[in-house]
């Protein structure tokens, strides 16, 4: 399928004979948008939408308590706005001094060059991140850290805290994230994911990558928390256990 701006063209080669093939229904991965028996060849395809949890604690983002699906990624984002966090003209220093003390304690060391860029986006975020708390944007990093084993220090690498934060997988794969993430999801599910099951395929991303939601659901969220208690007999605590809890919350996997 090929794009141009918000139009999208798929080839279609039918087979011999006299009957007329045509489309019959369209529908974006996260289920929105569907289209029963179409008349012509254009589609009219919402954006769709996202659910939401913040930090490790699940402690912030916008709340939806009717907000319960996983947003749909596309193969490759273009973002709208700048990824890489900038220092801005009013500076604040207890904010720049807490996200110094968090870096230092992650990588044993003072950051220098690019690893500078971590402590202003604690200090300041980003324009996606910019609501989040301090508090948040210093999971935000730990988690990346815990993922990757570094900090992020490449536009690659703030590109993909862009795409975790905004529900979606990032670019950059680590497949000893997903070979745990499956451990994890035989342990909640009860049975191995099946990849041609959309909702499957979200609930490894979610555990992996500890993406976020845009918009949470409050009462979702419980249900998961009873439901991963009922599993691993404790309330989550640790990030990697918060991101367990989303993938039961928002993606829809069912056992």
């Amino acid at each position: 399928m090929a794009q141009d701006s918000t139009t999208w063209t798929y080839t279609y080669t039918t087979g011999t004979g006299s009957e007329t093939a045509g489309v019959v229904a369209i529908q974006t991965l996260g289920g929105e948008a569907y289209t029963p028996t179409p008349s012509n060849s254009t589609f009219t395809i919402s954006s769709g939408g996202g659910s939401g949890s913040g930090s490790g604690s699940g402690s912030s983002g916008t709340i939806d308590n009717n907000a319960n699906t996983p947003l749909a990624t596309p193969t490759t984002v273009t973002p709208t706005t700048n990824v890489v966090p900038v220092k801005p003209a009013t500076v604040n220093v207890k904010n720049e001094a807490e996200g110094l003390e968090h870096i230092i304690s992650i990588i044993g060391n003072v950051p220098v060059g690019n690893q500078l860029q971590a402590i202003d986006f604690i200090a300041y975020g980003t324009p996606t991140s910019s609501n989040l708390s301090v508090r948040d944007r210093k999971g935000v990093i730990g988690d990346y850290y815990d993922i990757y084993g570094r900090i992020p220090t490449s536009e690659a690498d703030w590109l993909d805290i862009e795409l975790i934060l905004t529900s979606h997988k990032p670019l950059q794969r680590k497949i000893s994230q997903e070979q745990q993430a499956l451990i994890d999801f035989a342990k909640v599910y009860k049975r191995m994911p099946d990849f041609n099951n959309i909702y499957d395929e979200w609930a490894m991303y979610y555990i992996a990558y500890n993406v976020r939601n845009v918009v949470r659901n409050l009462d979702s969220e419980r249900a998961a928390i009873g439901t991963f208690k009922s599993v691993y007999k404790v309330v989550p605590s640790t990030s990697h256990q918060w991101s367990i809890m989303r993938a039961i919350a928002y993606t829809g996997a069912k056992r």
